[in-house]
């Protein structure tokens, strides 16, 4: 509707059109205007904001915390940061910092603000004064006097440490030192002999996390002087005093720094302003007294002078008797008292008898015969008491005299029985019917002698010492664990604490490699298969299985190595490179220490290494190097204390003897004879401890367990050969003596097994006893050890300490056996058996031998690497009288040979002919080995070396050679 007058909007454009607009002009000046005023409005709003920032950015803040104020700041320019050591009541200032825009500015309080400091106040730290402190008096539990200049070497900048491993941390103000880890200066100094004060500041980021810092040199190794201080999470000062011995003197030292040795491991720790000056005169005023050699005497007054244990000199005791104890004589009315008679001091002329003291004596005195006098004793009898006398007789039929000694007469008064005083032979007048007749001397027969009809003359065999020596060998324990498959190798050796584990590498290209879990009885528990080549061994941390070794697929690196976690299931958890593998001439091993992951190595000039690395992230904690070139694949490492007491490395190489080597872990120091061999001098793929003991992984993937004698002769050095066993025969009662000995060589960590000769009837067990001494042993020597059964031979797995020592006669009732014998000695029948008929001796089991037959002499000497095999005979030879020579046992090579001599390579000299066993001209034979088709040539007295016992290599080495049937002519 419109009003009146009012025109429709058509009607209007239509007017505007007339008039020349045009419309589209219009819309197109209504959105400029629009535009302009919304761009005029926040222009505005942004002088306004500008104007509120500069108004609010021009006041300043504090803040309060109780700890140091962050590297990033959006605050302020002048805001200021307060630290504090609690935000509540109580809570005491320790660090003012002023925000300059980029970095916080730390403002130390001036001395003029302390002018009115009370000093009850100061409860920690040091007054650290240029030149003295002047008091009326001091009052301290120890005064130490130190010179002021500080001997280890420092750098002026602060942030520039001696430590390769450790930084300086820019927000804290002090050396950084993240997890528990040994840490050793580069730069060596020289202590002279004497006392030192050695001043550290220290915090951590645990509270109670403990630290050490000290000193080291090779002899004799560490001194703390910062002993295991535990450490608040605020900057604090520690002091303590430490010795330099002379003998530490003659050799260069470095700082040794143990952060978060104790506490929580994972801690980080910093220290600043260390510091080691040498002290004056030591202590010199502790609790309890004054320590010092010397006082004037004429300013000592004591009231109360207590003495200890220290000895008093003789001229002070002297005139302490002269002016005490006989001064106080003189005038002194009584002087001894009931304990102060002297033993002797009392004799009888001074002593008046009366009544009382006669009771007394009654009552101990013993009465004497020379005290009695009297002709005849009646109506009494005589107990527990020697009659002497010269004759006593009983009727007219017995005396007895100390001329004839005890005669007995019949009643026609001819002597019957007669034993003579003077040891001639007894008699007996008549014939002498006995049920049971036992002579233990000689007993002649000088008449006829009858064995009556029914009767027998019976030789009684009894149980005689043990004929034979033993033989001995060296022994460790081995357990089957399950069979591998003719494709599959075994590498690594681990224990959970439980089970031990093993991985096993399957050569087929795209087989499935596996890692399985076997209890200590070698059976299996569990397996899983996995994609990655464990060629450098495995350790198990916790619950975690830890493998190093090259990633599978189509572009397999083998010249870059991994280390895979797995948990026991088989799930991979995570996986790092470990980057420093280098140019990989010799392979490295991985190990632990129960907390983190090791990875040693030798390089490429024979120097072994080991680095150590955070389990869970991977990251590298530090890296020791030791001095010794041992030149090896390794396959075994961990740290730990196992039975040396202290913490140790053990290294295994992949050496033809299977040798571990042990080490210092941190200083990389080689204990030289401390290792040993593994197994029986073998090859090994992996180490571990477990149980109390070191176990190995054989080459074909089985157990080896070693013995816990880790130093058979008391310290570590060489195995040596001046050890000796013997054996008796025993039934649990009766024991014989010892057999005769036998010299062997006892090894470190190995233990021993025995051969005995067969047992006699009566016999139930056999007792080993074992000696060392450089010659044969006396009986008093031996000492009794614990060997059990194992099949048909004894063994001792440990050596233990020997105990009781062998008994000094045979108890076996019977135990010699009878014997009928010429006086000749060509003939004799014992009752075990044996016996000799001329030539021919005959043996208790039935064997028989003769002494025209001649004895086989044993070889005992060889050429280094080479020696008797483990069994069959040893070698040895015998010569017959027409000049025949025959050999017997097995020889084998059991070291390392020296260059050119290997017979597993090529051609090799074992041992010297004796000059009675050599033939004139060389003689050729086949011998059975392992090489080739089983056989394979040798030579004795070769015509380039005549004096030898040749092996040749023929179509493949082997690692023995049997002498047995070969013999010959010596001409």
């Amino acid at each position: 509707m419109l009003i009146e007058g009012q025109k429709t909007l058509d009607e209007k454009l239509a007017e505007a059109v007339a008039g020349g607009l045009d419309p589209e002009q219009i819309a197109d000046d209504i959105a400029t205007a629009r535009q302009e005023a919304i761009d005029a409005a926040f222009a505005e709003i942004t002088a306004v904001e500008g104007t509120l920032s500069s108004m609010i950015g021009g006041k300043t803040a504090t803040k309060w915390s109780t700890s140091n104020p962050p590297t990033v700041y959006d605050g302020a320019v002048d805001d200021t940061w307060v630290k504090l050591t609690s935000l509540g009541s109580g809570g005491r200032e320790i660090g003012r910092f002023r925000w300059n825009g980029n970095v916080w500015v730390t403002h130390k309080v001036d001395g003029a603000v302390l002018s009115n400091v009370d000093a009850a106040t100061i409860t920690t730290g040091f007054l650290d004064v240029v030149n003295r402190i002047r008091a009326g008096s001091i009052l301290a539990d120890k005064l130490i006097v130190a010179s002021g200049a500080n001997v280890i070497p420092s750098n002026p900048d602060p942030k520039i440490t001696d430590f390769p491993f450790l930084n300086y941390d820019e927000v804290e103000g002090g050396v950084k030192a993240p997890g528990k880890a040994t840490h050793y200066s580069e730069s060596p100094f020289v202590l002279p002999s004497g006392k030192y004060q050695m001043t550290i500041d220290m915090k951590s980021s645990v509270e109670g996390t403990t630290a050490y810092m000290g000193i080291y040199s090779p002899v004799p190794r560490w001194v703390y002087g910062i002993s295991n201080q535990s450490l608040t999470s605020e900057w604090e000062t520690y002091s303590g005093v430490f010795e330099v011995s002379e003998e530490r003197q003659e050799h260069s030292h470095t700082l040794r720094y143990l952060p978060a040795y104790e506490g929580d491991p994972t801690a980080t720790v910093w220290f600043r302003n260390l510091s080691v000056r040498p002290m004056v005169g030591g202590t010199l005023i502790e609790p309890g007294g004054i320590q010092t050699p010397h006082l004037a005497a004429d300013v000592l007054e004591v009231g109360n002078l207590k003495v200890g244990t220290a000895a008093l000199a003789e001229a002070v005791i002297a005139k302490l008797f002269a002016e005490v104890v006989v001064a106080k004589m003189v005038g002194a009315e009584e002087f001894i008292g009931e304990n102060a008679i002297l033993t002797g001091a009392v004799t009888a002329s001074k002593i008046t008898a009366s009544e009382e003291l006669w009771a007394k004596l009654a009552q101990f005195v013993t009465v004497r015969a020379e005290m009695v006098d009297a002709d005849v004793f009646k109506g009494r009898r005589f107990e527990g008491v020697d009659i002497a006398a010269s004759r006593f007789t009983a009727g007219e039929a017995v005396e007895i005299t100390e001329s004839y000694g005890i005669r007995q007469f019949g009643p026609d008064g001819a002597l019957n029985v007669s034993f003579p005083s003077d040891g001639s032979p007894a008699t007996f007048a008549g014939d002498v019917r006995a049920k049971s007749l036992t002579a233990t001397g000689r007993m002649s027969i000088e008449g006829p002698a009858v064995v009556a009809s029914g009767g027998q003359l019976q030789l009684e065999s009894g149980v005689t010492p043990p004929a034979t020596p033993p033989n001995v060998s060296s022994y460790t324990k081995r357990t089957q664990f399950p069979q591998l498959a003719d494709n599959e190798n075994a590498v690594g050796l681990a224990f959970d604490g439980t089970h031990f584990w093993r991985a096993v590498d399957n050569s087929v290209t795209g087989g499935p490699d596996r890692m399985e879990r076997i209890d200590t009885s070698g059976n299996l528990v569990s397996s899983f298969e996995h994609e990655f080549w464990v060629r450098n061994g495995i350790t198990v941390i916790g619950s975690e299985l830890f493998a190093l070794g090259i990633e599978e697929g189509p572009l397999r690196d083998k010249s870059k190595r991994f280390i895979y976690v797995y948990d026991f299931n088989g799930t991979l958890v995570r996986k790092w490179e470990y980057a420093a593998y280098g140019s990989g001439e010799y392979q490295p091993g991985i190990g632990t220490d129960g907390t983190y992951v090791y990875v040693a190595q030798c390089w490429a000039d024979g120097h072994v290494s080991w680095r150590k690395y955070d389990k869970t992230t991977g990251v590298g904690q530090a890296r020791y190097d030791s001095v010794a070139k041992i030149g090896v694949d390794i396959v075994g490492f961990d740290i730990g204390t196992f039975d040396y007491g202290t913490s140790t490395a053990v290294l295994t190489g992949s050496k033809e003897t299977g040798g571990v080597d042990i080490f210092h872990p941190t200083t990389g120091e080689r204990t030289y004879y401390g290792g040993w061999y593994a197994g029986d001098k073998e090859a090994v793929r992996g180490t571990v401890w477990a149980n109390g003991r070191f176990h190995h992984l054989s080459t074909n993937g089985n157990l080896i367990t070693m013995s816990t004698t880790k130093y058979p002769n008391g310290t570590n050095g060489p195995d040596t050969n001046d050890w000796w066993a013997v054996y008796t025969w025993h039934d649990g009662t009766n024991e014989t003596t010892i057999s005769t000995p036998r010299q062997f060589t006892c090894m470190r960590r190995a233990g021993i097994k025995l051969s005995t000769g067969e047992m006699p009837a009566g016999v139930s067990s056999v007792r080993v006893y074992v000696a060392r001494k450089s010659t044969e042993p006396a009986r008093t020597d031996y000492g009794l050890v614990s060997a059990v059964w194992s099949g048909d031979s004894l063994v001792l797995q440990d050596l233990g300490t020997p105990g009781a020592n062998p008994p000094t006669s045979n108890t076996f009732p019977n135990s010699t056996p009878g014997l009928i014998r010429s006086t000749q000695g060509g003939f004799e029948v014992k009752g075990d058996g044996s016996g000799k008929w001329g030539p021919l001796t005959f043996n208790p089991d039935g064997t028989m031998s003769s002494s025209a037959v001649p004895a086989w002499v044993p070889v005992t000497t060889f050429a280094s690497g080479y020696g008797p095999q483990t069994w069959g005979f040893a070698p040895a030879y015998r010569v017959w009288p027409d000049e025949k020579v025959e050999w017997r046992g097995v020889i084998r090579k059991s070291g390392t040979p020296t260059s050119n001599n290997d017979m597993t390579e090529g051609t090799a000299d074992l041992f010297t002919v004796p000059e009675i066993a050599r033939p004139a001209q060389a003689v050729n034979c086949p011998a059975a080995s392992t090489s080739g088709t089983n056989l394979r040539r040798v030579e004795f007295s070769s015509s380039s070396a005549p004096t030898m016992f040749r092996v040749y290599h023929s179509q493949s080495g082997g690692g023995w050679v049997s002498l047995e049937g070969i013999y010959y002519y010596k001409s």
